[in-house]
């Protein structure tokens, strides 16, 4: 299992009120986690757990498919790495 956002954070803040949108500002566009924290404060995000199969491990890396999703992150960092 994996959870995800879909259509990702970035999407999701693109469609939050604008005064939410204005507090997003304070953090820097690579901040994903801090957005999503934000975004779920204000009841504006919910994770979504969907089936995924790992399909590899190289080089700290984990790669995956997930049925019935879109998008192109195709790695997970080991935790504490980014």
């Amino acid at each position: 299992m994996r959870i995800g956002y879909p259509g990702s954070v970035g999407l999701i803040a693109a469609r939050a009120p604008n005064d939410v949108r204005r507090e997003l500002f304070k953090f820097p566009t690579t901040a994903t986690d801090e957005i999503a924290a934000s975004l779920a404060e204000h009841s504006l995000i919910q994770p979504v757990v969907t089936q995924t199969r790992v399909t590899a491990q190289t080089g700290g890396k984990t790669f995956y498919d997930t049925v019935n999703t879109f998008g192109n992150v195709t790695a997970c960092d080991p935790p504490g790495e980014k």
